[in-house]
This record gives C-alpha cells, sequence and structure tokens, in this order.
C-alpha cells in the first residue's frame, strides 16, 4: 500500500510539473508577430531567468509558434543551444528590423559539455531576437531588412 501511495504522490507531482510547464508556455499577453503574411503567436522572454531558459526543454516548436526575446537596451547578443530538442532558425532585429538570422540551427549531441556548445553570434547590436522553427527563414524568404509587426505587445518592454 505505501508503495501504491507513493507512486499517485509521484504521478501527481509530474502531473503537476507537466501541467506548470504547459501554463508558462501559454502567452497571456496574446502577443503575435507578423512577416511576410505568417502570424506567430508569441511566447515572451523579458527576464534573465526567461532569457536563460528560452526553449531549453520543450520537445518541439509548432511553426505558428515562435519566442520573443525582449531586452533594455542594444547589444550584441550571444545564444546557445543548451538543452535544445529541436532545430530553430533565430532572427535577430534591432527593433522590428531582421539585421541578421541563423539558419537550421540543430541541437547539440546528448551529453555535450557547456563549454563545447557552440554559441551563435548576432551581426549587430539588438535588442530583440526571435526564434522560430528551423526552415521558417528559407520559407518564408526573410531577408535582412524585413519588418517585423508585433502585436499585442507591451511597448513599455522595447526601450
Amino acid at each position: 500500500m505505501k508503495k501504491f501511495l507513493k507512486i499517485l504522490i509521484l504521478a501527481l507531482l509530474l502531473f503537476l510539473l507537466f501541467f506548470w510547464l504547459g501554463l508558462q508556455w501559454q502567452s497571456p499577453s496574446e502577443a503575435r508577430a507578423e512577416i511576410k503574411g505568417q502570424i506567430f503567436d508569441l511566447v515572451i522572454a523579458s527576464d534573465p531567468g526567461q532569457w536563460s531558459i528560452g526553449l531549453s526543454g520543450r520537445p518541439a516548436l509548432a511553426p505558428d509558434q515562435a519566442m520573443l526575446f525582449v531586452f533594455p537596451d542594444y547589444q550584441v547578443r550571444s545564444f546557445w543551444m543548451k538543452d535544445m530538442n529541436f532545430a530553430i532558425d533565430i532572427l535577430w532585429l534591432a527593433d522590428n528590423q531582421v539585421v541578421g538570422f541563423a539558419k537550421n540551427i540543430q541541437p547539440p549531441a546528448q551529453g555535450t559539455n557547456e563549454d563545447d556548445l557552440e554559441r551563435y553570434v548576432s551581426p549587430v547590436p539588438v535588442n530583440l531576437v526571435l526564434e522560430v522553427v528551423a526552415g521558417t527563414i528559407d520559407r518564408l524568404n526573410i531577408e535582412k531588412g524585413d519588418i517585423i509587426n508585433l502585436k499585442g505587445l507591451d511597448y513599455r518592454m522595447i526601450k
């Protein structure tokens, strides 16, 4: 009976954890990004804790979902694929203009040491970074200079 109770409690805790993670993925602000006619539901990462987690640990990303990293200033930004499970494209943005990108970035091999993870660096200082499923840049023919329309975003976050 004790073993059954332990298993039940463990199952409940795992359920609550997955439920909580699911809530974290929801976009309470209903923020959206539009580029070349494609609309993306956004999850916003606007503080250091959210920046460090990003999409890590997620099993997948739908073609109409994206994560928008909002920074308080313009700096050259460096990203890595720590604990990623799927490939992504990264768009480097100055305000809402594409100033560069990295395409089809693959997750690291299982067990890759943190010090050995490749870094993906913006070509110029940026204040926004958009992560989308790999292949999006080619599928939409996104180019430097393209404008991304941001909707439902609290513009006080963007300085």
